[in-house]
């Protein structure tokens, strides 16, 4: 099967496939070249515990909606898209370093 037959199905925007990540993107190096890359639950919770641009109420909020099993879709144009449980989503951006993920608000 040829790779286009393989992405015929997949949702598409501007012509690229979607992809989507339950807890955002972080950036990757390789060969001098930036690349994003899925981020993992443990990655993003690690980030946000050290995360010192919030307040301390709000860095817990966010790391309880991450360890919930409410979660969200985020793909890499910026849209959120509810998954799960949860109805709808809120864009969380975490800074130059984070990024952005997606949480579910409800």
């Amino acid at each position: 099967m040829e790779i286009e037959q393989w992405l015929a199905d997949v949702e598409k925007k501007n012509g690229i496939p979607v992809i989507l990540s339950k807890y955002g993107f972080k950036k990757i190096v390789l060969d001098g070249k930036t690349y994003l890359e899925s981020r993992t639950k443990d990655e993003l919770l690690t980030e946000l515990e050290q995360d010192t641009t919030r307040s301390k109420a709000e860095r817990d909020e966010l790391i309880e909606s991450v360890r919930a099993d409410y979660f969200c879709f985020g793909d890499a144009f910026s849209t959120c898209s509810p998954g799960g449980a949860c109805h709808r989503c809120e864009k969380v951006y975490g800074g130059p370093q984070m990024g952005w993920f997606c949480r579910c608000a409800g």
